[in-house]
């Protein structure tokens, strides 16, 4: 398959916009194991070929097929991994301690190694 790669490299593509939103929509669809769409590729502007490339690929091997095209396009297109992940959600904060502090000993007690067994009294 070859694909244009200057048509894929400008970061301004990556602003949202209608067809960015459902380029990002439809592949994350496929990503995640959903039946291509029949709309046609002008829908995806300039995504549309890739769109169209990863339908096929979905109606001759399924998701694994899709994932692994993705996979080798988004090494060949930065800005179609930076599509995907410009949409995904932030993950949300947590208030929770840090892992070394909730596994700190409690002030005035020595470590205790795991394997170390208790001395008898």
């Amino acid at each position: 398959m070859s694909i244009n790669s200057n048509q894929y490299t400008s970061s301004a593509r990556l602003a949202q916009s209608p067809t960015n939103d459902a380029a990002q929509s439809a592949i994350q669809f496929l990503l995640n194991g959903g039946t291509p769409a029949d709309l046609p590729a002008a829908d995806y502007g300039g995504w549309g070929e890739i769109v169209s490339a990863l339908c096929d690929r979905h109606g001759t091997e399924g998701t694994p097929g899709v994932l692994y095209l993705f996979e080798t396009l988004a090494r060949a297109h930065p800005d179609l991994a930076k599509l995907i992940s410009a949409y995904a959600p932030t993950p949300p904060r947590t208030t929770a301690a840090p892992l070394a502090s909730r596994l700190a000993p409690a002030p005035g007690r020595a470590p205790r190694h795991p394997r170390a067994r208790a001395l008898p009294d």
